[in-house]
């Protein structure tokens, strides 16, 4: 595991969706607890920004010492108040930024775009689609 957190949002409404996705069943529990799971199996400390329905995921992940619940009170306004919101809360000179509805991000994503950092930013493409997780270093 390296020294490096992970901001994960999941504060939105998943409102394309139709329901909330953070805590639909995946594998042994739900899509977040998957997601961060996997997280953790690369970085040291996830920053869990929550918004909607953010009383429910305080409750569930507050005693764990590796996640810092960061609650975005403006995240109807869009993703990018929950980065944001986030940010402060970043202690390494890297972090990674993903979705909290992102669960079959393995381990190997995560070391494959690590080794590639540099002192900008990562932002990992899929058949030239912009993707997950982006790798942000704290110069920029």
């Amino acid at each position: 595991m390296s020294a490096i957190d992970c901001i994960i949002t999941a504060a939105g409404l998943s409102s394309r969706m139709g329901q909330w996705k953070m805590m639909l069943p995946w594998e042994q529990g739900t899509i977040l607890d998957t997601s961060i799971k996997n997280a953790l199996q690369f970085c040291s400390r996830i920053i869990l920004v929550t918004g909607y329905r953010g009383n429910e995921l305080h409750e569930r992940y507050a005693n764990q010492s590796n996640i810092t619940i960061i609650h975005n009170p403006d995240y109807a306004q869009g993703l990018l108040t929950s980065v944001k919101a986030a940010v402060p809360a970043v202690q390494t000179e890297h972090c990674f930024l993903t979705h909290g509805d992102m669960p079959t991000l393995t381990i190997d994503i995560f070391r494959k775009i690590w080794s590639l950092r540099n002192d900008g930013a990562i932002l990992p493409l899929h058949n030239g689609i912009p993707g997950h997780p982006i790798l942000v270093s704290k110069p920029c």
